[in-house]
């Protein structure tokens, strides 16, 4: 909430907190409300700890409490220096999921094979087709159109086949099928590299 120095006059500052808002446009938020803003927002879980900070007063060189207060929490900062959508974590996982998702949707590979690859060569437990069904494949839509309703490039619209799957009820993890069945999808099971 914004802060007053005085009953008067605003400090001009506020900050928010708060996971999901990697999509929200810090500078557009500024904007609108006449306030310096400063967005933390939490990861946790599959992407680790982390907590992602932007400014949208570039100037301000007072951060060093805040990254202090961020590690003392278990969570590891990562800071974006000027406007950025998706901010640092998610504009990388947003470039692999728009890569992945292309080359399923066109017909180009078989979303297992892409999750055998990136488990072989990452040493993760799950590649990105795993990764995308725990979150929710219409998250997953609704977040790939920000970027494209952002750059109206069509390079950047989800593929048709993401949305046919929402449509019929295959959201992932949460509906029990998605680009895998649960509870036991096929990337746990032992023959799933033969």
């Amino acid at each position: 909430m914004p802060q007053k120095k005085s009953s008067k006059l605003p400090l001009q500052k506020f900050a928010m907190v708060g996971t999901g808002i990697q999509g929200t446009q810090v500078a557009m938020i500024a904007a609108r409300t006449g306030y310096d803003v400063t967005v933390f927002d939490p990861r946790e879980g599959a992407f680790r700890q982390t907590f992602e900070k932007i400014r949208t007063d570039l100037k301000a060189k007072k951060v060093t409490p805040i990254i202090a207060w961020i590690k003392s929490i278990g969570f590891v900062p990562l800071t974006v220096k000027k406007e950025l959508l998706g901010f640092c974590f998610n504009r990388v996982w947003r470039a692999i999921k728009r890569e992945t998702l292309y080359m399923w949707g066109n017909g180009f590979v078989n979303f297992m094979d892409v999750d055998r690859a990136w488990m072989i060569f990452t040493r993760m437990k799950e590649g990105p087709f795993a990764l995308m069904d725990k979150v929710g494949l219409d998250v997953i839509w609704d977040i790939e159109m920000v970027y494209y309703n952002d750059s109206k490039d069509p390079k950047d619209r989800p593929p048709r086949a993401l949305k046919d799957m929402i449509d019929c009820g295959e959201l992932g993890v949460k509906s029990g099928k998605g680009f895998y069945t649960y509870p036991n999808p096929a990337f746990l099971q032992p023959d799933f590299f033969k």
